[in-house]
C-alpha cells in the first residue's frame, strides 16, 4: 500500500505546474540573478586601490583620524594622501581620486564623483572608524580609568578584543546562497500544503475520496510525504550543483554535511505546509500566500533581503525569535561549515534547531489530520 500512495502521489505532484514553479523554477532564477548582481565583487575588491585624498587644513593636528588614516595606509586596498582643497577637487574631477575626505571638526565627509566598489570600501572604512569611536565613547562613560590607566581607547580603536585566527576566505556574499538554499528548502511547505488539501475531505474531492478511504492515514500521509520530499531533496541537489560548478560559487564542507541540512531543512518546509492545511479551512490561495510570506520575512530576518548586516541587527533585537526562524538556521549550518572551519558543534546546533522545528510540525500535523471528523462528505 506505501509504495502504491507513494507512486501515485509522486506522479500528481509532478503534474502541479504552478507548484513546481516556485518549489523547482523559481530557486534557480534568484541564484542566477544573485550571480548577476554579486559575481564580480571579489573581483572588484581586489582590483587597484582607492586613491583617497584627507584634506590637510579642515583636520586638526591631534585628531585621532591620522592614526587611522596611517593604519588604513598600510591596506592594500586604500591609497591615503593629504593635499589641500583646491587640488583635491581638481583631481576628482579628472578621476584621479576615488575620492576626498573633509573634516568640520571631528566628523568626517567624504565626497565623490561615482558610486562604485572603491566608494564603498571608503564609506564603509570611515563607518566602521566611526563606530568604533562611538565604542569607545560608551566604555569612557562605563570605566575612565581602563581608557586612561591601560591605553584602552588604543586598544578599542585597533580591534584587539576580537581576534581572527582562521584561514577560511569570508565573503559576505556567500550568505545570498545560503539563505537561498534555505528558501527553496522551506518552499518545499508547498509541496506539503497540497499534499494537505489532497487528503482534507473539506478541502477538495480528493480529499473526500481519501477520508472515505479504508486506509491508515498515518500510512498515506507518510506516503505522501516521502513523495514530496524525494521531489524537494531532488531541487536541493540539483540547486547546489548548479551554485557550485555551472556559477563558481565557492562553497564549503563536505557534501553530506551539506545534504544533510537540506534534507531535514526539505522535511521542516513539508511539515510546516502540512500543518498550514490542516490547522484550518481557510481558501487554498490564502494559505499559499500566507506560507510564501513567512518564508520571505524569515528571508529578510536572516539579511537575504539588502544588507547582509541586518541579519545581525535583528539578531539583536530578537534574539529569540532569530533562533526559532528556520531560515537562520539552516543557512548557520551551512555557513559553519564555509566560515568557521568546519566547525561541527555550531552546525550539530544549528541542525538540531531546525531538527526540533520539524519534529513539531509534524507531529503536530499528524495530530491534527487524524483527529478530523466529518459531518458528512
Amino acid at each position: 500500500m506505501f509504495w502504491h500512495v507513494f507512486k501515485a502521489k509522486l506522479r500528481v505532484l509532478l503534474r502541479n505546474k504552478s507548484c513546481l514553479f516556485w518549489v523547482l523554477a523559481f530557486p534557480f532564477i534568484m541564484a542566477i540573478m544573485f550571480k548577476a548582481a554579486f559575481g564580480n565583487f571579489n573581483a572588484m575588491r581586489e582590483a587597484e586601490p582607492a586613491k583617497v585624498a584627507v584634506v590637510e587644513k579642515s583636520l586638526a593636528a591631534e585628531s585621532g583620524w591620522r592614526e587611522f588614516f596611517s593604519g588604513i595606509n598600510e591596506n592594500e586596498n586604500y591609497e591615503i594622501s593629504y593635499m589641500s582643497l583646491e587640488d583635491a577637487k581638481r583631481e576628482l574631477a579628472a578621476d584621479e581620486l576615488a575620492g576626498y575626505i573633509e573634516f568640520d571638526g571631528e566628523k568626517a565627509h567624504l565626497f565623490i564623483n561615482n558610486n562604485n566598489m572603491q566608494q564603498m570600501l571608503i564609506k564603509n572604512a570611515l563607518d566602521q572608524y566611526a563606530e568604533l569611536q562611538n565604542t569607545a565613547g560608551v566604555i569612557a562613560q562605563l570605566n575612565l580609568e581602563y581608557l586612561i590607566s591601560k591605553d584602552g581607547f588604543a586598544k578599542v580603536l585597533e580591534e584587539d578584543f576580537v581576534s581572527d585566527a582562521s584561514d577560511e576566505k569570508i565573503d559576505f556574499t556567500i550568505n545570498y546562497f545560503f539563505t537561498l538554499m534555505a528558501m527553496a528548502a522551506l518552499y518545499a511547505s508547498l509541496i506539503g500544503l497540497e499534499l494537505a488539501k489532497n487528503n482534507e475531505a473539506n478541502l477538495s474531492t480528493k480529499g473526500a475520496r481519501a477520508a472515505i478511504a479504508p486506509t491508515d492515514k498515518t500510512l498515506v500521509m507518510l506516503a505522501d510525504m516521502a513523495a514530496g520530499f524525494v521531489i524537494c531533496f531532488a531541487q536541493q541537489l540539483a540547486l547546489y550543483l548548479f551554485i557550485k560548478y555551472p556559477l563558481g560559487i565557492e562553497l564549503a564542507g563536505a557534501f553530506w554535511q551539506t545534504m544533510l541540512i537540506n534534507a531535514v531543512g526539505v522535511l521542516a518546509g513539508l511539515s510546516l505546509g502540512i500543518f498550514v492545511g490542516a490547522s484550518n479551512s481557510k481558501s487554498e490561495g490564502f494559505k499559499n500566500g500566507l506560507l510564501i510570506g513567512v518564508t520571505m520575512l524569515c528571508c529578510f530576518f536572516s539579511g537575504m533581503m539588502g544588507d547582509p548586516r541586518m541579519r545581525a541587527i535583528f539578531d539583536n533585537l530578537m534574539p529569540t525569535l532569530s533562533k526559532l526562524n528556520p531560515i537562520n538556521n539552516i543557512s548557520d549550518g551551512h555557513y559553519a561549515l564555509f566560515a568557521y572551519g568546519g566547525d561541527m558543534e555550531y552546525y550539530w546546533v544549528a541542525l538540531g534547531r531546525i531538527a526540533i522545528f520539524a519534529g513539531i510540525m509534524l507531529v503536530l500535523s499528524l495530530i491534527l489530520s487524524r483527529r478530523k471528523r466529518y459531518d458528512s462528505i
